[in-house]
Protein backbone atom coordinates (compact mmCIF):
# COMPACT_ATOMS: atom_id res chain seq x y z
CA UNK A 1 0.00 0.00 0.00
CA UNK A 2 2.87 2.41 0.51
CA UNK A 3 3.98 1.87 -2.75
CA UNK A 4 0.47 2.75 -4.19
CA UNK A 5 1.00 6.31 -1.92
CA UNK A 6 3.99 6.96 -3.18
CA UNK A 7 3.88 6.44 -6.70
CA UNK A 8 3.15 10.19 -7.62
CA UNK A 9 2.45 9.59 -11.81
CA UNK A 10 -0.37 6.86 -11.15
CA UNK A 11 -2.52 9.22 -8.83
CA UNK A 12 -1.95 12.15 -11.08
CA UNK A 13 -3.25 10.16 -13.93
CA UNK A 14 -5.95 8.87 -12.22
CA UNK A 15 -7.08 12.31 -10.98
CA UNK A 16 -6.61 13.45 -15.03
CA UNK A 17 -8.85 10.67 -15.48
CA UNK A 18 -11.39 11.28 -13.58
CA UNK A 19 -11.60 14.83 -13.86
CA UNK A 20 -12.30 14.15 -18.18
CA UNK A 21 -14.12 12.04 -16.68
CA UNK A 22 -16.50 14.73 -15.08
CA UNK A 23 -15.95 17.34 -17.60
CA UNK A 24 -17.62 14.60 -20.12
CA UNK A 25 -20.70 14.45 -18.02
CA UNK A 26 -20.63 18.48 -17.80
CA UNK A 27 -20.56 18.67 -21.49
CA UNK A 28 -22.87 15.91 -22.31
CA UNK A 29 -25.76 17.49 -19.50
CA UNK A 30 -24.73 20.88 -21.37
CA UNK A 31 -25.68 19.52 -24.70
CA UNK A 32 -29.11 17.93 -23.59
CA UNK A 33 -30.45 20.83 -21.87
CA UNK A 34 -29.96 22.71 -24.61
CA UNK A 35 -32.16 20.97 -26.61
CA UNK A 36 -35.13 22.25 -24.73
CA UNK A 37 -35.02 25.42 -26.31
CA UNK A 38 -34.67 24.40 -30.10
CA UNK A 39 -37.60 21.94 -29.78
CA UNK A 40 -39.49 24.51 -28.16
CA UNK A 41 -38.74 27.26 -30.98
CA UNK A 42 -39.34 24.09 -33.67
CA UNK A 43 -42.50 23.11 -32.26
CA UNK A 44 -44.05 26.93 -32.38
CA UNK A 45 -42.98 27.37 -35.70
CA UNK A 46 -44.94 23.61 -36.84
CA UNK A 47 -48.26 25.34 -34.77
CA UNK A 48 -48.41 28.42 -36.88
CA UNK A 49 -47.18 26.10 -40.11
CA UNK A 50 -49.96 24.25 -39.20
CA UNK A 51 -52.63 27.30 -38.42
CA UNK A 52 -51.70 28.56 -41.85
CA UNK A 53 -51.94 25.42 -43.63
CA UNK A 54 -55.25 24.32 -42.17
CA UNK A 55 -56.73 28.04 -42.46
CA UNK A 56 -58.08 30.83 -40.52
CA UNK A 57 -61.85 32.16 -40.33
CA UNK A 58 -60.72 36.08 -40.54
CA UNK A 59 -64.55 36.95 -39.38
CA UNK A 60 -67.07 34.84 -36.71
CA UNK A 61 -69.37 32.20 -39.96
CA UNK A 62 -66.94 33.24 -42.92
CA UNK A 63 -64.70 30.59 -44.66
CA UNK A 64 -61.63 29.37 -43.51
CA UNK A 65 -59.05 30.93 -45.95
CA UNK A 66 -55.58 28.71 -45.83
CA UNK A 67 -52.52 28.96 -47.53
CA UNK A 68 -51.66 26.03 -49.50
CA UNK A 69 -51.40 24.79 -52.89
CA UNK A 70 -54.50 26.07 -54.77
CA UNK A 71 -54.63 29.04 -53.33
CA UNK A 72 -51.33 30.37 -53.00
CA UNK A 73 -50.81 30.17 -56.48
CA UNK A 74 -50.41 33.47 -58.89
CA UNK A 75 -53.64 33.47 -61.35
CA UNK A 76 -52.60 32.20 -64.79
CA UNK A 77 -52.23 34.86 -67.38
CA UNK A 78 -54.32 33.75 -70.98
CA UNK A 79 -54.20 35.84 -73.71
CA UNK A 80 -56.88 37.24 -74.96
CA UNK A 81 -56.20 35.71 -78.74
CA UNK A 82 -55.09 32.08 -78.30
CA UNK A 83 -58.14 30.03 -78.18
CA UNK A 84 -58.23 27.85 -74.94
CA UNK A 85 -56.51 24.27 -74.84
CA UNK A 86 -57.62 21.49 -73.64
CA UNK A 87 -56.34 19.90 -70.72
CA UNK A 88 -55.78 16.06 -70.46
Amino acid sequence: MNRFKKNLGFNLGLILLGAAFLAGLAMAYLAYSGGDETSRALRSSTTVEAGLLNGHAFAPGEALVSLNETTSRPPRATSPTSPPTARS
